[in-house]
């Protein structure tokens, strides 16, 4: 099971054997019977004494009660190893003990009567093939603004980066960085803030799909950005399903959302065929997923990675409508939320989150031995939800971080 994974496992007729990675806390056991739940209303309950603000946490129901547990604050990864009981009887809240909680750890209520958290460490990383001409990495100019969740992608030899987060703020500001001159410049603002969304460039223009609007609210919006007149095109058609932590990806003609989050965690794929300008669904991501990555490389679009199965890869085949399991080797190591690309017919991952850390690795894989190698490490770690970032240029791979980039 990977440690990054939201499941645990449960065993039956007995109980759970506890590994050095995981903590167990001790609950009443459920009772039997009717469920009184049914349709109704929502009612407010306390909040007092209840855990503090979280996302990715664990909550379970053991007939009684409500444990919540685990999880991370103030966005990702900023792990948390406290919880607590709501008794609905009382509504009240009871603090749990975190001694020996695996920070961020998530958690199942298992037949003995135990609640099971399994912690986020890090598994140890298997070691790959090196990669011939590496390349080195090398400080650049620094982005212009402090950002997070930008979305950005190359074309004609620069690099286009817009919206994001700045000071926790969504905004419109978007860039040009000038590989030649190792410059920023300034270009037409966006139409409305978004972060959280995804860039992809089809050889003349760069589109913008989806994230989160000034609100925190998922759209499923498609803007097209032209570099030779700076302006934007917000007639196009939107697709179904708003998401944003979405992968996307060019082939062909056409602009591919992949799975993502929106009112849930999403599994489907919208396919958007720029001659026509419609949407259409094609084959659904094999499982419900977010934070993924993805690439065209030759005729097939490439994904994995992500919240769900974080080592986990699959290749698509438009011809087929077919995502393939066998056809590309998993990652070595569980990452979700890395810098995306496609460089000398090899699929590059850059930073992101790593066995459950922050990460300054790059690794590259080669679709003709089917194997991924290791490149130079990055200065510094990356992930598209933090922020002070500065730019970051891999020489020779032509690989750009500035916090984030196009999955």
């Amino acid at each position: 099971m990977s440690p990054q994974s939201p499941h645990s496992s449960i065993q039956r007729g007995g109980a759970l054997q506890i590994t050095i990675a995981a903590a167990g806390y001790t609950l009443p056991r459920i009772t039997e019977g009717n469920s009184p739940c049914g349709p109704g209303t929502w009612t407010p309950t306390s909040t007092t004494n209840a855990p503090s603000a979280r996302g990715g946490h664990t909550a379970v129901w053991t007939g009684t009660e409500m444990i919540v547990s685990g999880g991370s604050d103030s966005y990702f990864p900023y792990a948390v190893d406290t919880g607590g009981r709501y008794n609905p009887a009382t509504d009240s809240w009871t603090a749990i003990s975190s001694t020996g909680a695996p920070a961020g750890g998530t958690g199942v209520l298992n037949t003995g009567g135990r609640y099971c958290a399994q912690s986020g460490a890090p598994s140890p990383t298997p070691t790959a093939t090196p990669c011939a001409s590496v390349g080195v990495w090398t400080e650049q100019a620094p982005y212009p603004i402090s950002i997070s969740g930008a979305a950005g992608a190359a074309q004609g030899g620069n690099i286009y980066t817009f919206g994001g987060l700045f000071a926790g703020t969504p905004t419109t500001a978007a860039y040009k960085y000038t590989v030649a001159t190792d410059s920023w410049s300034s270009i037409a603002a966006l139409p409305a803030a978004r972060y959280w969304f995804t860039a992809v460039g089809d050889g003349t223009y760069v589109y913008l799909l989806g994230g989160l609007n000034e609100n925190g609210l998922p759209r499923a919006t498609l803007w097209r950005y032209d570099p030779a007149t700076n302006t934007y095109d917000t007639s196009l058609p939107s697709y179904t399903i708003p998401t944003y932590f979405h992968a996307s990806a060019y082939l062909n003609g056409k602009i591919y959302r992949i799975a993502g989050r929106g009112m849930g965690t999403d599994f489907h794929v919208e396919v958007y065929n720029i001659a026509t300008n419609t949407w259409s669904m094609t084959a659904n991501y094999p499982f419900a997923n977010h934070s993924l990555m993805a690439v065209a490389l030759g005729s097939y679009i490439y994904a994995g990675g992500g919240n769900a199965s974080p080592n986990k890869t699959w290749r698509y085949d438009p011809v087929t409508d077919t995502w393939d399991d066998a056809a590309i080797a998993d990652l070595p190591a569980g990452r979700s939320a890395a810098a995306s690309g496609a460089y000398n017919g090899r699929w590059l991952l850059t930073g992101g989150d790593v066995n459950f850390a922050i990460s300054t690795s790059a690794i590259a894989w080669d679709p003709a031995t089917n194997t991924w190698s290791d490149l130079p490490n990055m200065i510094q770690a990356r992930l598209p939800w933090r922020r002070n970032c500065r730019s970051i240029l891999l020489r020779h791979c032509r690989q750009l971080s500035s916090g984030h980039t196009h999955h």
